[in-house]
């Protein structure tokens, strides 16, 4: 079957109703409308329309981007650390990291202390928090 305004005219694996075909016709109109297709905006799209968990989607999309071969926005690379995807926990312990450090200053013992404490009141592991502090600190240089 084929999805208007696929790239290349190509047909969905998926059968019309399915989960998959819903995700993958959400991503051909994105790709239609404004030539990319950003994860945030499908999976508010599935949320709304189709009504699954945000794995579901993501493997939907997944699929629908190795099908067409469409690969996301490059991730920024410092030090040999990559910045991490929009959306994810590790992006948002990264920004939280960023405001501690402007109101904290270069204290990268005092940012750790701070975050770890607080972590538990934002719903973070951390675990998580410790990981992405370390992956933090080697993207942004010793300071």
């Amino acid at each position: 079957m084929r999805i208007p305004n696929s790239p290349a005219g190509r047909t969905s694996p998926y059968r019309e109703g399915e989960v998959g075909y819903k995700i993958w016709s959400i991503a051909n109109m994105l790709y239609a409308c404004t030539g990319e297709v950003k994860t945030e905006e499908v999976i508010e799209l599935g949320r709304k329309y189709v009504g699954r968990s945000d794995n579901s989607l993501r493997t939907g999309l997944s699929h629908w981007r190795s099908y067409y071969n469409h690969k996301p926005a490059p991730q920024s690379e410092k030090n040999g650390v990559k910045y991490p995807r929009r959306g994810t926990v590790g992006a948002e312990i990264w920004a939280w990291a960023d405001e501690v450090r402007e109101k904290l200053g270069d204290d990268y013992k005092a940012i750790r202390i701070k975050m770890l404490t607080e972590a538990e009141e934002r719903r973070f592991k951390g675990t998580n928090v410790g990981v992405e502090l370390s992956g933090w600190r080697r993207y942004h240089g010793k300071f």
